[in-house]
């Protein structure tokens, strides 16, 4: 039977551990200030709305399935953390425990966290849960449904991209880049688009670097560049030094920067 063995705040965020009595087993829920919902529900919250478990409802993102779905009437999203790259064939969905304060959940719960209190457009979070059995664990984010949004990358697949939308790309991106923080998978599909807002999402790996240092930030937006001449050349859409050099401008000039 599971049951609620400690809970304790820890750099901002809300930690209770589970015990289930098996050995070598634990779970973590991890609250944000969003969430008042008690761990042993949150935890049932978390296994009801799998991905694997809806498999008809599942929705492609990144590297896995992502699930939407429905919370006190607000709109959820479920992020499993996946691996990629050749590792994901032998271990798709776990990594070496070294402490809940070096999970990815844990980083991300936290980096999300700083950019909510920083008035940066990036998606809101909600909880998160890491299992761990022995030397490895597995886990999921929740964040809120950006309401009414697309992906860039689908965007511009569909050829509905506009002009305006670029200014607000360049500027979430400048203000993340001002707060030092370095979104470790920069790319099309990791922007949402909901009218004339920009919306960041996905930062796991994400990292604070030098505020004051460049040579990061260019990567960054190297990475995005390389996204959408990828795309472009996938689907034959129509994105130049034109749409680029709008994106640099809004970058370069953003409001208050």
């Amino acid at each position: 039977m599971t049951e609620v063995i400690q809970t304790y705040d820890c750099e901002g965020i809300r930690v209770s551990r589970l015990g289930s009595g098996l050995f070598g087993s634990e779970c973590y829920m991890l609250s944000s200030s969003e969430c008042t919902v008690e761990p042993l529900e949150l935890h049932q919250l978390f296994l009801a709305n799998q991905p694997e478990e809806h498999t008809g409802q599942a929705v492609q993102s990144g590297r896995g399935h992502v699930r939407v779905f429905e919370h006190n009437a607000k709109s959820m999203v479920l992020r499993r953390y996946r691996r990629g790259g050749l590792i994901s064939r032998w271990l798709k969905s776990h990594y070496l425990w070294t402490g809940l304060r070096n999970s990815r959940p844990f980083r991300e719960l936290s980096l999300l966290n700083y950019l909510q209190s920083q008035a940066v457009p990036a998606c809101k979070p909600f909880a998160a849960m890491v299992q761990r059995r022995f030397a490895v664990y597995s886990a999921s984010l929740i964040t809120f449904e950006v309401a009414e949004s697309e992906t860039l990358g689908n965007l511009l697949r569909e050829g509905r991209v506009e002009d305006r939308h670029w200014q607000p790309v360049g500027e979430a991106i400048r203000k993340m880049h001002d707060l030092g923080v370095w979104h470790a998978d920069l790319n099309a599909h990791n922007i949402l688009l909901s009218g004339d807002r920009a919306v960041l999402i996905d930062f796991d790996r994400g990292q604070l670097k030098a505020k004051h240092l460049s040579n990061w930030k260019q990567a960054n937006l190297y990475r995005l560049a390389r996204s959408f001449e990828k795309l472009k050349n996938r689907y034959g859409f129509e994105f130049g030094q034109q749409q680029w050099e709008a994106l640099k401008a809004a970058y370069a000039n953003r409001k208050g920067a």
